[in-house]
């Protein structure tokens, strides 16, 4: 029998062979398996035979089996890795992964290859070589399948968690939006989480990134909103995976100075430690620096120091009035580099400082009469001209005055009603507002049938 057909009936017994004539006369040809060694595995091989003529004339058969072209967003590179693990304990056969990236995906195909040569080459032999090219190629579509499922298996996980943390974020953005007035802080701060997100997506596409610094100024006055964004910030920040947990620990001067030398770093480092994965809120970090009278540099030092180990891991916010903060920036070379952002929080107008009133109404389920309500917008008013309003501090504490007025109106009272106690009259006005309040019958309180 010549090397030919021992070839041909090689074949036979896994397959059909196509080109019995040509292989018969020695030219390469092809062979489609019917016969695998895993009965249940994958099927659909490419057979193909390849006469070789070597340097020294020796010839040789180049025994291939493949696949048709797959698809993967797995790498090539990882891929082959799995590849060049098999090829040191596979006794003939060696795989491999051919074909190239398309934008994300991998379009490829299963190559396994045994060389043999013909000298005294035996039929039972090369079915052996054969059948193991073919365990080779099932071992190889099962790796693909496998890696196909777990990358599926992930994409769905990671969308299923990106419409989860948009979810999220989309009700921390509503409640950013709920607040009142605050309309440039509310742009500066859609804006810097969009360029956290894209510069985050870019990073994860191998892309240049020209990330800004994390790390905030507030400028404003008490009472403008500058905690509330704080917190929202710090949930923002770990929506799109800035922070992992996203807490805020607010802290001033008084936690952060100590009395001697060293007890400032101590406590300082101590508390920067419990905003890992957060935010840490310094509110008048303005008072830190106080020409050098006291420990003020040393506690600004070491929570520079810590954001510059901590990168990534830590936000840290700085607060205060507008012009103490230039200030505090200029005190030490390391705070404009780090705090490159800032966001100014400008005084409520009497218009604005009016809805916060009236959520505080909702909030605390009261009612108000139209005079009551004019004698609070003249009062806002009033204390807005002489610069002492503009703030939300302010108007909770207009709200509490008159519900502590209301209460007194109503003392003498037996057996009030729901709407007594919820309804503010003018009479809850206090007398040092001096907003000469006209009384109308509309302005009694609800009577109890029988008074």
């Amino acid at each position: 029998m010549s090397i030919e057909t021992t070839i041909v009936s090689a074949m036979g017994k896994i397959g059909n062979v196509s080109d019995v004539d040509r292989v018969l006369q020695g030219k390469n040809g092809y062979f489609s398996p019917t016969k695998y060694p895993d009965a249940d595995g994958p099927t659909g091989a490419m057979g193909r035979v390849l006469f070789v003529d070597r340097f020294s004339g020796a010839r040789a058969l180049c025994i291939q089996v493949s696949s048709a072209y797959l698809l993967s967003d797995a790498e090539l590179t990882t891929m082959n890795k799995w590849a060049d693990g098999k090829n040191h304990s596979s006794v003939f056969a060696r795989v491999q992964f051919r074909g190239h990236n398309l934008g994300g995906d991998s379009e490829f195909k299963i190559y396994v290859e045994c060389n043999l040569s013909l000298a005294g080459l035996r039929e039972e032999f090369l079915v052996e070589v054969i059948n193991d090219s073919l365990r080779l190629w099932q071992e190889a579509m099962q790796y693909v399948e496998r890696i196909n499922r777990r990358i599926e298996r992930e994409k769905a996980e990671r969308k299923q968690t990106e419409v989860k943390e948009q979810k999220v974020m989309r009700t921390v953005l509503h409640e950013l939006d709920a607040l009142v007035g605050l309309q440039s802080v509310k742009y500066m701060v859609r804006g810097l989480i969009a360029q956290q997100t894209v510069a985050k997506k870019r990073k994860a596409a191998g892309l240049p990134v020209m990330q800004a610094s994390p790390h905030l100024v507030f400028s404003g006055n008490p009472g403008t909103g500058k905690t509330t964004v704080a917190r929202l910030v710090g949930r923002l920040y770990k929506d799109i995976g800035l922070l992992s947990k996203g807490h805020v620990v607010e802290v001033g001067r008084a936690e952060l100075i100590g009395g001697y030398i060293g007890q400032t770093a101590i406590r300082t480092k101590n508390i920067c430690e419990k905003a890992l994965g957060g935010v840490l809120f310094i509110d008048e970090a303005y008072s830190l620096d106080v020409d050098g009278r006291d420990y003020g540099q040393e506690a600004i030092e070491t929570i520079l120091t810590f954001m510059e180990e901590h990168r990534g891991k830590i936000v840290v916010i700085v607060a205060g009035y507008p012009k103490e903060m230039e200030k505090f920036l200029d005190s030490n070379p390391g705070l404009r580099s780090r705090f490159d952002t800032a966001i100014q929080f400008d005084d409520y107008s009497v218009k604005e400082l009016m809805q916060i009133f009236e959520s505080l109404l909702v909030e605390n389920q009261y009612d108000i009469t139209d005079g009551a309500r004019r004698a609070v917008v003249r009062h806002l008013m009033d204390l807005h001209m002489r610069e002492v309003g503009g703030n939300a501090r302010l108007v909770r504490n207009v709200f509490q005055q008159l519900v502590a007025q209301q209460a007194m109106s109503l003392a003498g009272l037996e057996a009030l009603t729901v709407e007594q106690m919820r309804l503010i009259t003018i009479f809850a006005i206090p007398a040092a507002w001096d907003v000469n309040a006209e009384v109308s019958l509309s302005e009694l309180p609800p009577l109890v049938v029988g008074e």
